[in-house]
């Protein structure tokens, strides 16, 4: 089973941190997890084994991540009524998400910055 998160906006990076994972049904369960950049190359990359009694809490610190993907893999069933490779998240946490504004944005910027510069230029030419 391959699960996988984005930033909203394709242009921003994130820091991934950190996340509880348990191994839904399979005991053992393998769990490849890979951080992108922009142009969606993997910058960063690590593995490591879940069990289903109980959620590990894997920490990250992947900065200038833009989408990661959680890849589960082998293991067994210890009996469970169920079966596959699904993980179970909880307190994921993402942080320092930077957007970079696009050249239409910044252009509505200066010219709502330069309007207001020529408001206060006219009222200080008007008091003096």
């Amino acid at each position: 089973m391959t699960v996988s998160f984005a930033s909203q906006y394709i242009t921003a990076q994130f820091t991934f941190t950190s996340v509880y994972m348990t191994a839904a049904w399979n005991n053992g369960l393998t769990v490849t997890v890979n951080g992108y950049d922009a142009s969606n190359n993997v910058i960063d990359n690590t593995s490591f084994v879940l069990s289903t009694l109980g959620p590990t809490n894997e920490v990250f610190n992947w900065t200038g991540v833009y989408s990661v993907d959680f890849i589960g893999s082998g293991g067994g069933n210890p009996g469970y009524a169920g079966g596959g490779t699904h993980i179970a998240f909880d307190n994921m946490l993402m942080n320092n998400a930077t957007v970079t504004p696009e050249p239409a944005t910044l252009v509505l910027l200066a010219t709502g910055l330069a309007g207001i510069g020529g408001i206060v230029r006219r009222r200080r030419q008007k008091n003096s």
